[in-house]
């Protein structure tokens, strides 16, 4: 049985920049400044859909800019409780182009990402496909169907119907076994087997494969719920269902609201002070809040990077096994470790994200950070695209 629990709307607000890839900052408040809710925040100077908006209302305690003038953090002191309002749902357009342009003012924009390339999706392209991961990140999750209220599962149906009309591909949302709502007109469920998002580039390969000409927009359930709940007229701040596994008493689903400090979650058999990790148990990253794309919380802080004695060595059956299907599984990994990005995209670079090469890095004892050598790749790809 899995319990869950709603954390408490904390004093603060942090908001992390390593939500949003390759953001060149143009910073919109100025501390002390007082921000409403989905008020923009930053902006990208060359791209005004990527923006950072503030989940509630508060005041702006702190700006900190990180190396070379990147964004690291923007710091809010929530007014606290009170925050759940209902306003009268938005009118929002059928037309493809001006529904995106009410998601981007809206703040909704930046949880859409897009492959290749990674980021936030740009709303002019036209995507191949829309596909929504209906599922935690852990493999070991729960089904969501089994853990959404009767509200939320209405509201993830809103949120898919209005992704359904942003382009001509409609959505899919894939799932592990049973749908937590029904297909109808520009929605598609397809199965997913029960592997999580590290293997997300063999579902972007069904629909693909990605291109930059022809982009899959990814998206996970959590953003698709957040979306149906704006468009039913519930302006309460965005929130994130965190798995916790290890909490004493069996597994545990904390709803946290975005930027909560990661200290401040309580999690059944943890003391208040004991450290915390987003991610996977041995796996996750020691951040300072709940990011955008988080849906794990761990107890357990990341292993330490393994090298093999005598020098890099790279296991082939482990590496085939861990990886999604691709051509030449090995012969990807060494262009990555090559800085070979000519090969590395003709290799199917294209369709993956670094989520994509965690079990990867696992297994591997060569001592390569396969997900940072990746991302790497990709944004040395996408300048030669945007140079071109």
């Amino acid at each position: 049985m899995v319990s869950r629990i709603d954390s408490a709307m904390p004093a603060e607000i942090i908001l992390s920049g390593s939500d949003m890839v390759d953001l060149r900052p143009e910073i919109l408040v100025e501390i002390g400044a007082r921000v409403e809710p989905r008020q923009a925040l930053v902006r990208d100077r060359r791209h005004g859909w990527k923006c950072l908006t503030s989940p509630v209302a508060g005041v702006v305690t702190e700006i900190a800019r990180g190396a070379r003038r990147s964004l690291d953090r923007v710091v809010i002191a929530a007014d606290g409780a009170g925050q759940q309002v209902d306003i009268a749902p938005p009118d929002l357009p059928t037309d493809a182009t001006a529904l995106r342009a009410a998601l981007v003012d809206a703040g909704h924009w930046c949880g859409i990402r897009a492959r290749p390339f990674g980021g936030i999706a740009d709303p002019r392209a036209a995507p191949a496909a829309i596909l929504v991961t209906g599922f935690f990140s852990d493999p070991a999750a729960p089904e969501i169907g089994g853990i959404l209220t009767p509200d939320e599962k209405t509201a993830l149906g809103e949120g898919l119907g209005v992704l359904s009309r942003l382009g001509d591909c409609g959505v899919t949302l894939a799932c592990q076994d049973a749908a937590p709502v029904a297909a109808s007109a520009g929605l598609r469920i397809v199965p997913s087997g029960r592997r999580g998002a590290g293997h997300l580039g063999t579902l972007v390969r069904r629909f693909g494969p990605a291109t930059p000409e022809r982009p899959v927009w990814l998206l996970d359930w959590q953003e698709a719920l957040t979306i149906g709940r704006w468009q039913l007229g519930d302006a309460g701040p965005p929130t994130r269902l965190l798995w916790a596994a290890e909490a004493t008493g069996g597994p545990t689903v904390i709803r946290a609201i975005l930027g909560t400090p990661v200290d401040m979650l309580t999690v059944p058999g943890c003391r208040e002070h004991d450290r915390k990790w987003l991610g996977p148990p041995g796996a996750g990253r020691a951040a300072a809040s709940v990011g955008r794309f988080d849906d794990r919380l761990s107890g357990e802080p990341p292993q330490a990077r393994r090298s093999a004695p005598g020098g890099p060595i790279i296991p082939l059956a482990q590496l085939e096994a861990a990886l999604p299907a691709l051509p030449a599984p090995v012969a990807f990994l060494r262009a990555l470790a090559a800085g070979d990005v000519a090969g590395a995209t003709g290799l199917g670079a294209y369709s993956l994200g670094p989520e994509d090469l965690t079990d990867a890095r696992r297994v591997c004892l060569s001592g390569h950070d396969y997900p940072a050598l990746l991302s790497d790749t990709l944004r040395m790809a996408a300048e030669d695209w945007d140079a071109a």
